[in-house]
């Protein structure tokens, strides 16, 4: 499969330029998508870091976990040799299946719900 360099991306740093084109002056300023972007990415990289992090625990602490690296190690292979090496483009990304299964299976068993602020009911409280 052949991956197209040159046609831009519809990434968020492709939304920023786009939305910064169509809004007031002081937002077309590069610093000030450059600021966007970079606080973006400050939050999610602790979410990202969290999932990923939680996912290999789940996956190595299962009973099958020799099964499942081996199946998952399989398929990326096959998917580098599709993409001439180069997981990372969004195309072969999608192509992830069981990844992506051990992935969400990770977060719907302990997303981040465990880790949020919980509130215990005190006491009834009529709705007014």
């Amino acid at each position: 499969m052949q991956i197209d360099l040159q046609t831009p991306k519809l990434d968020i740093l492709q939304l920023l330029i786009n939305e910064a084109a169509s809004s007031q002056e002081h937002k077309r300023d590069p610093v000030q998508i450059v600021y966007s972007l970079l606080s973006i990415n400050q939050s999610s990289i602790y979410s990202t870091a969290f999932a990923l992090t939680n996912a290999v625990f789940d996956l190595f602490s299962s009973p099958r976990c020799q099964e499942f690296v081996v199946a998952i190690r399989e398929e990326i292979d096959l998917v580098k040799a599709t993409f001439a090496g180069n997981v990372h483009y969004f195309e072969a990304l999608q192509e992830l299946h069981l990844l992506d299964s051990c992935i969400k299976e990770s977060l719907r068993m302990g997303g981040f719900n465990t880790i949020a602020v919980m509130r215990m009911v005190c006491g009834p409280l009529p709705v007014q």
